[in-house]
């Protein structure tokens, strides 16, 4: 993998602020933000080639505590992360206008409620699995 850098460099490596580039082959995606060991560490801003934005905390490279991913077709993830994953409470808006609202686990929703795009509940879901009203 091919890259670019500016900033702050410790042992060969990107720590502290910088700007890092990746070439992934069909495109580079770019981060804006904190280092360490050269892994995405702290406070930083990652946009790919097709469109995604990450806007949040990361901890060795992952995304991880609170954060914002916004899709290129509108849909938004606002709230907590662990290890790249949508882990803790948060809340998903969908283009149509949707929305999930309450807990996440590992990138699957636990313990929330869905909402049609007038506020009505669809869909509730408890231990990641959908109840039957």
């Amino acid at each position: 993998m091919l890259f670019r850098s500016l900033g702050e460099i410790k042992n060969g490596l990107p720590s502290g602020l910088g700007i890092f580039k990746y070439d992934l082959g069909w495109g580079w995606k770019k981060y804006v933000g904190e280092f360490m060991d050269g892994k995405e560490h702290g406070l930083g801003y990652l946009i790919y080639p097709y469109g995604s934005r990450y806007l949040g905390s990361w901890k060795n490279g992952k995304m991880n505590g609170q954060g914002i991913f916004t899709y290129p077709n509108g849909e938004k993830y606002v709230g907590e992360w662990k290890d790249g994953k949508e882990h803790g409470q948060g809340t998903t808006t969908f283009p149509n206008g949707d929305r999930y609202v309450g807990g996440y686990k590992y990138g699957k929703y636990w313990n929330g409620t869905q909402y049609d795009n007038d506020g009505n509940i669809f869909e509730k879901y408890m231990n990641g699995k959908p109840i039957i009203e």
